[in-house]
């Protein structure tokens, strides 16, 4: 029987009245606490993202029953809401950090009309880092890298990944498409980078044959009970590409 790694996409963390748009953004921060006291419960393989990429180069066999957590645009919740628990349960996680955007709100949303949360600061992405947490790149400003001229999205991915280094006095290995979005020559230039993995937002699991450039992930929406959440780990593992 063929093995899946779940890697679980999740956004903001928190307590959020309901929401009708957008869904896939937002966790309630009880339904993540019951979420991560499952997966703990019934010994799941939660691993690292650099774990996974290890077991997928390797001759080792998947592990059954194997989750990454990661967590896009790095938002302030995350510290509050969501790394407490993680550190409860010792899970590690893989944070994508906006480098421009430290400690500064989603400008993004304003365009959007939404609430415009505020970004984890240098402080936080500092303990993180030193707790368990990955620290990737998710680029520079949260532009849609297809819309760009090449040099412009070069420039988001290679200056992201030089200055949260010198932030972070580490390597930052991994990257994460803004929006999801993704071309051949984005690619290319994130594996000029230096980067060793890049996530995007096309749904199902992780194989053995996956590129570590075209990672699969599986969106974890306001909207999911514990039912829903496990059928996503267990079933939804076939490719699907977001429209």
């Amino acid at each position: 029987m063929k093995r899946y790694i779940s890697i679980l996409m999740y956004h903001r963390v928190g307590d959020f009245k309901a929401i009708k748009e957008h869904r896939a953004l937002y966790c309630k921060s009880k339904r993540f606490a019951l979420q991560m006291w499952f997966l703990s419960f019934f010994k799941y393989n939660v691993i690292s993202l650099t774990q996974a990429l290890n077991l997928i180069s390797s001759q080792q066999p998947i592990p059954r029953r194997c989750v990454v957590l990661t967590f896009d645009d790095g938002y302030s919740d995350f510290y509050k809401n969501a790394y407490p628990i993680l550190k409860k349960y010792k899970f590690p996680a893989t944070v994508y950090v906006l480098s421009e955007l430290i400690g500064k709100k989603a400008v993004w949303f304003e365009k959007e009309n939404r609430e415009t949360p505020y970004m984890l600061t240098k402080e936080e992405l500092l303990e993180l880092c030193s707790n368990n947490i990955e620290i990737g790149s998710h680029g520079k400003t949260h532009v849609n890298l297809n819309e760009v001229p090449l040099d412009k999205a070069e420039e988001e991915i290679m200056e992201s990944k030089a200055k949260l280094e010198k932030l972070l006095n580490q390597k930052v290995l991994h990257f994460c498409y803004p929006y999801g979005k993704f071309n051949q020559n984005v690619i290319k230039l994130v594996k000029k980078a230096g980067y060793v993995s890049a996530v995007t937002c096309i749904r199902g699991g992780v194989t053995k044959m996956s590129d570590p450039y075209i990672l699969p992930r599986k969106a974890i929406s306001f909207g999911d009970s514990l039912i829903g959440f496990l059928w996503k780990i267990h079933i939804k593992n076939k490719l699907k590409v977001k429209q």
